[in-house]
C-alpha cells in the first residue's frame, strides 16, 4: 500500500508540474480546482453510500483521495504548506488521541 500511495504522489506532482507549466484550460484555475474538487467527490460518495452502490464508492473516495494529493501539491508549489509537514502534523495528532 505505501508503494502505491508513494505512486499517487508522484503522480499528482507530474500532473500539477505539467498544469502549472501548460495551463491552457481556463476551467482549471489551480489549486483551487482540487478544493472544489473534493467536496463535489464527497457528495458523489455520500450518494453512492445514500443509494446503496457500494460498487462505486471506492472509486468515488479514489478521487476524493486523489484531489487532496493534488491540492496539497499545488499549495506547495504555491509555497504555502510543505506536504510533509502536513502528513508529519497528521500522524502527531491522531496518535495522541
Amino acid at each position: 500500500m505505501i508503494s502505491t500511495i508513494q505512486s499517487i504522489l508522484d503522480l499528482s506532482k507530474s500532473r500539477i508540474t505539467f498544469h502549472r507549466e501548460n495551463n491552457q484550460n481556463d476551467w482549471y484555475q489551480w489549486s483551487w480546482t482540487h478544493f472544489e474538487g473534493i467536496f463535489d467527490e464527497l457528495e458523489e460518495a455520500r450518494k453512492e453510500i445514500e443509494d446503496e452502490k457500494y460498487i462505486y464508492l471506492e472509486d468515488e473516495l479514489g478521487d476524493v483521495f486523489w484531489d487532496y494529493m493534488c491540492l496539497l501539491e499545488w499549495l506547495e508549489q504555491e509555497w504555502k504548506i510543505q506536504k510533509s509537514r502536513v502528513f508529519e502534523r497528521c500522524l502527531r495528532k491522531f496518535s495522541t488521541r
